[in-house]
């Protein structure tokens, strides 16, 4: 049982990193990129920071929905184990919606101010100020 609760922690910790791994850095401004930081550079480092977090949680809820199935299947005999991987599954489930749901209102937020989500720089830098 450990074994499996230590294989998909770490699966959560090392998939988004490789996923997400890109040629070019977390923060687009600085000493090494000779441009110098802006108010909008740190949006944008937010809102990455922000959907790295909204994936991670997505990946981590999807993995216990996985755990719970397997649960439930494997030790179907045992109620006690049963009944724990049914809870598994509901709990998974519930925090795949509020994952959903906290993409929603952020991403509703962002349309109501007039942000394109895609433009987050070009906002907050003043650009589409009239």
């Amino acid at each position: 049982m450990t074994l499996t609760r230590i294989f998909l922690v770490g699966i959560t910790f090392f998939l988004p990193a490789i996923v997400f791994a890109q040629d070019k850095g977390i923060v687009t401004c600085g000493p090494q990129q000779d441009k110098l930081c802006e108010l909008a550079d740190l949006f944008k480092l937010l809102v990455g920071i922000y959907n790295f977090l909204l994936g991670m949680a997505g990946i981590v809820a999807f993995g216990f929905l996985i755990y719970g199935g397997i649960r439930m299947f494997l030790y179907s005999v045992d109620e006690e184990n049963l009944a724990a991987g049914k809870k598994t599954v509901v709990e998974a489930l519930i925090g795949l919606a509020i994952v959903a749901l906290a993409y929603l209102l952020v991403n509703t937020l962002l349309t109501a101010l007039g942000v394109d989500p895609g433009t987050i720089g070009e906002y907050f830098s003043g650009k589409n100020l009239q």
